[in-house]
């Protein structure tokens, strides 16, 4: 649907811009190895570690990754409870959820093997990375109307 729709514009807008920039951006749809689990999920956005080879031969693992973004449309709840475990189990060090329906994002950053929420950006206002100077996505980009 128009959710759906807006979530993939949205989404590519963001790898476009941020590309080859601040870090290298795992594409949409490619699978994240993580430690000891059978999972592998398909964040929406992935910011990963700079590597030279750009992973070739060898797919990112937890290590790898700065930073992931879900664009929850119909997927909040999963994003934050299932995803959320599993990402702060692999040690991912800092987790976006962005709820479009509400125009705001959830910036976790991992403490102690949790995440805590460091900042709920909201209409008007710019999310920024506390790990990848740079990285910002301006709220009003998230209105899919």
């Amino acid at each position: 649907g128009p959710g759906e729709e807006c979530r993939a514009l949205f989404v590519a807008g963001v790898s476009d811009r941020f590309v080859g920039t601040v870090a290298p951006v795992w594409p949409q749809g490619n699978a994240i190895r993580l430690p000891n689990m059978h999972s592998r999920p398909q964040p929406d956005i992935t910011l990963l570690r700079w590597r030279d080879d750009f992973y070739r031969g060898k797919r990112p693992t937890a290590e790898d990754v700065i930073l992931l973004v879900e664009v929850s449309f119909s997927t909040l709840k999963y994003d934050s409870g299932v995803k959320l475990a599993l990402y702060a189990e692999a040690g991912i060090p800092e987790y976006w959820i962005i709820d479009p329906e509400a125009g705001t994002a959830d910036i976790l950053f991992l403490e102690r093997g949790s995440y805590q929420l460091v900042m709920r950006s909201g209409s008007g206002h710019v999310a920024g990375s506390r790990l990848l100077a740079g990285f910002e996505i301006s709220m009003e980009a998230l209105l899919c109307e």
